[in-house]
């Protein structure tokens, strides 16, 4: 899984500036096992180009997070996963938060790359 955060074009363009210099790859075992539970509850979300409501997670395919989902999915985390954590555990989840936590200081959208 490639983790993108973008912006909304410049000028109104309706396609999204990805930010590919900080991406994070994740491997598909990884996101299974730490994030898949907590990530899939966020579903149903609403798509934020077309305001359509998707209602799983495409693991073929690009899947634009808005920012408001990922503080659902942060509080997630910190709340429910992070206290039962092992010691191997807890380090992924921090450091996984420390990226997204800083992508989402200038990103808008978080685009999950399913097709790996």
């Amino acid at each position: 899984m490639i983790f993108y955060p973008c912006k909304k074009g410049k000028n109104n363009d309706p396609y999204l500036d990805w930010d590919c210099a900080n991406n994070l790859t994740i491997s598909m075992k990884d996101f299974d096992l730490l994030l898949k539970e907590p990530f899939f509850s966020l579903y149903p979300i609403i798509d934020p180009d077309t305001n359509e409501e998707i209602s799983k997670f495409d693991y073929t395919s690009f899947n634009e997070i808005s920012y408001n989902y990922w503080f659902k999915f942060i509080n997630t985390i910190k709340n429910e996963l992070i206290p039962q954590a092992t010691e191997q555990e807890n380090t992924f989840y921090t450091e996984f938060l420390l990226w997204l936590e800083k992508a989402l200081e200038s990103s808008l959208i978080i685009v999950i790359d399913g097709s790996l």
